[in-house]
């Protein structure tokens, strides 16, 4: 009988059990062989598997940690954002031009602020407030710019700019005006020279502004205290 695989009996003698390996020492051979064959086969897929295991479960991390990592559309909705502010800035945007005298921190000694006429209305529910203010100036030589500090709030409508002399009063045409954040000044531009003012002459300009009570302890700002268990 042909036991050897390579025989037509190779689909068969698997299923051969042989009892005396003396009769037959060539089949005993055959079926180590065999035997080893399968172990290593059987090794080899066991490693294929768990190598096909560990990539699944990488993969299946992996894909985990993305998803998490990326917030869905509803926690973003549900994320309270801080209180925007107006878009509208108005009209005195930030400007980089540095030509004049504007880059220096503290404001030019020719041009003097000699009185006040402040409005103030502050909204506490809504911590914003708005005013306006008219600067009377000596000016004791020739500008076409002029300009003040601002901080922490923003002119809200084109500014105006007249003259008095005497009892007479006139417009003087204005450029426009821009804010330089560096040194926090809120600059504005005539269309001409302003000449030097003489005796009982003055200049007068009128801003209108815009600004926040939030509580930063700079300008205009609210605060709070404790009396008798009371806030105030």
């Amino acid at each position: 009988m042909d036991i050897s695989p390579h025989g037509t009996g190779g689909t068969l003698w698997q299923h051969v059990k042989v009892s005396n390996c003396e009769t037959f020492p060539s089949n005993c051979i055959y079926i180590m062989q065999m035997e080893m064959q399968e172990q290593r086969y059987c090794i080899r897929g066991k490693h294929v598997a768990i190598i096909c295991a560990v990539v699944a479960v990488c993969c299946l991390a992996v894909g985990l940690g993305v998803g998490l990592s990326r917030s869905s559309p509803e926690s973003d909705e549900m994320t309270p954002s801080p209180s925007a502010k107006p878009p509208d800035r108005g009209p005195c945007h930030d400007s980089k031009d540095t030509s004049g005298e504007w880059t220096n921190f503290r404001l030019p000694s020719y041009i003097v602020p000699v009185h006040y006429d402040l409005d103030l209305a502050p909204d506490l529910d809504t911590d914003i407030y708005k005013g306006s203010v008219s600067i009377h100036l000596n000016v004791s030589k020739a500008t076409q710019h002029l300009w003040l500090h601002i901080r922490e709030t923003f002119v809200s409508s084109p500014p105006k700019l007249q003259k008095k002399n005497g009892d007479s009063w006139h417009d003087v045409p204005l450029k426009g005006c821009f804010e330089y954040k560096p040194q926090e000044y809120v600059v504005v531009e005539a269309s001409e020279m302003l000449p030097a003012t003489g005796p009982g002459e003055f200049y007068v300009l009128t801003l209108e502004f815009q600004g926040w009570l939030n509580g930063s302890l700079v300008g205009f700002y609210t605060t709070t205290y404790q009396e008798n268990g009371l806030t105030k």
